[in-house]
């Protein structure tokens, strides 16, 4: 565990989101062109990435620079984001689940060709 200072909130902040969207060390850091042990330094906070790799890391992860400065503050979600809950909100829970599988297939698809 690392002591709470900004290398390790930054680590923890990039890890919680690239578990939240599913993602593997192994995607984030290939497509970041970095080794899976430098993503996971930088994520339990013993390495800081240089600001070109983190303006990388924050676009992979889709995580808001917004989030990390002011971590209190809500979040925004974007216009589309807030389209397609209220499009969900409408749907029955099969057919979310129905959706959820679709959305997890073609997030494989895409890291497929990623590789």
């Amino acid at each position: 565990m690392c002591e709470i200072d900004d290398a390790c909130l930054l680590g923890l902040m990039l890890k919680q989101a690239r578990e939240e969207y599913g993602l593997t060390q192994e995607y984030v850091a290939n497509t970041a062109g970095i080794t899976e042990r430098h993503l996971a330094r930088i994520e339990n906070g013993t390495r800081q990435p240089s600001v070109p790799l983190l303006r990388k890391l924050v676009a992979i992860i889709n995580l808001s620079v917004e989030q990390y400065f002011h971590p209190d503050k809500p979040v925004q979600k974007s216009t589309l984001d807030r389209q397609l809950e209220a499009l969900l909100s409408k749907l029955a829970d099969r057919d979310k689940k129905t959706i959820t599988a679709m959305i997890y297939a073609l997030v494989k698809e895409r890291e497929a060709e990623m590789t």
